[in-house]
């Protein structure tokens, strides 16, 4: 890590990931995920976050929910996000 060694301060969140995961009960559920932002004290140029692989690219659910509709249902990312879509009236 870049910060290792260095004395560091709270430097707010990244933008919350909403990924939807295997139902609980016949309930969606989703994961609501926030990363921390640091930077190095008395530095205000550049902040570091931890990277996660938690996601596929252009899908909306965790890799393991998704390899399993794919699996199952033959859809593609852009198609996952269509078909979990709530409905507008």
């Amino acid at each position: 890590m870049a910060l290792q060694g260095k004395e560091v301060v709270r430097a707010g969140f990244e933008n919350t990931i909403e990924l939807q995961t295997f139902p609980v009960n016949d309930k969606k559920l989703y994961v609501s995920i926030k990363r921390r932002r640091w930077k190095e004290k008395g530095k205000n140029d550049k902040t570091y976050h931890n990277q996660y692989s938690l996601h596929r690219p252009g899908m909306k659910t965790t890799k393991e929910f998704g390899d399993f509709l794919k699996e199952e249902l033959g859809l593609l990312p852009d198609e996952f996000n269509k078909f979990w879509e709530v409905p507008s009236d």
